[in-house]
C-alpha cells in the first residue's frame, strides 16, 4: 500500500508527503476492517517499528471487529540483517519509497537493527517467533500448521 501511495502521488518527483505513513497505515487498517467485516481472515503484514503506535491502531481494530491475533515475529542475527539492509543500499531491488535504502538511514537505525528483532505487539492472542537468519533456520511446514490450526 506504501509503495503504492507513493507512486500514485508521484512522489519520486513531487517529494515525500510527510503524512504518507500515517495514510498508509490508515489504509491498511480500513481495508483490514472490511475484510474482517465480512467475516474472513485476513493476513496483514509490515514493518510495525512503532509498537505502542500498531499497538493501540490495533486494538481500537479489535474493539470494531472483534477478531484474534496471531503474530508472526521474524527475527534475525543482527548483523546478518544489518548485512541484508546494506546489501541492497541503492539497488533497484528495495522500492524508492523506503528510506531504508540509503546509508545515512542504516547508520541512524543501526543499533536497532543489530538487535535483531522488534517486540510483538501487545494485542494478546498467540505469537510465533521465527529465526529468518538462514533459509533453513525454521520449519516452514510447522509455521504452516501453526497457522492452520489459529485459523
Amino acid at each position: 500500500m506504501y509503495e503504492t501511495l507513493y507512486d500514485a502521488l508521484e512522489c519520486r518527483g513531487n517529494g515525500l508527503p510527510l503524512l504518507l505513513g500515517a495514510a498508509t497505515f490508515a489504509l491498511l487498517y480500513s481495508v483490514t476492517g472490511s475484510v474482517l467485516a465480512a467475516g474472513q481472515s485476513v493476513i496483514v503484514e509490515g514493518f510495525f517499528g512503532r509498537p505502542e503506535l500498531r499497538t493501540a491502531e490495533f486494538l481500537h481494530l479489535q474493539q470494531t471487529c472483534d477478531f484474534e491475533p496471531f503474530q508472526i515475529l521474524c527475527q534475525a542475527d543482527g548483523s546478518v540483517l544489518l548485512e541484508r539492509f546494506l546489501a541492497r543500499v541503492g539497488t533497484e531491488a528495495r522500492h524508492a519509497s523506503h528510506r531504508d535504502r540509503d546509508l545515512e538511514w542504516i547508520e541512524q537505525n543501526k543499533e536497532q537493527l543489530l538487535q535483531g528483532h522488534l517486540p510483538p505487539l501487545a494485542l494478546g492472542g498467540q505469537i510465533v517467533e521465527i529465526d529468518t537468519t538462514t533459509p533453513h533456520s525454521f520449519n516452514y511446514a510447522d509455521l504452516l500448521q501453526q497457522v492452520c490450526a489459529a485459523l
